[in-house]
């Protein structure tokens, strides 16, 4: 009886270090968990803020060109009206280069 009694301890001691390792693994496991949930969130967040900077993208873009462009539109247009207010002669008969480099004319 007393050989049963002691089997039975040493089984409920056996028993109990496995129990105390499943528990040791389950709050390893929580603890885990919980920085995982953590990380998890900054992510979250960081693809959120990325989500908005993409998002704003084409729209500086769009600034940085329309801004890039601007003068060269204004020059163009001052050249158009700069030309519009030039005044042309009329040639009665053709035009010849070699008018311009006679010797005498």
């Amino acid at each position: 009886m007393e050989e049963q009694l002691k089997a039975l301890v040493e089984g409920q001691e056996r028993l109990q270090i496995v129990v105390d390792r499943i528990d040791s693994d389950l709050a390893k496991d929580r603890q885990d968990l919980q920085n995982f949930r953590v990380e998890l969130a900054g992510v979250k967040q960081g693809l959120e803020e990325l989500r908005k900077t993409v998002s704003n993208l084409p729209k500086k873009t769009q600034d940085k060109v329309a801004e890039a462009v601007q003068p060269m539109m204004e020059e163009a247009q001052n050249l158009g009206e700069k030309i519009e207010k030039k005044r042309f002669k009329i040639l009665t008969e053709p035009f010849s280069f070699r008018r311009l480099f006679k010797k005498g004319g």
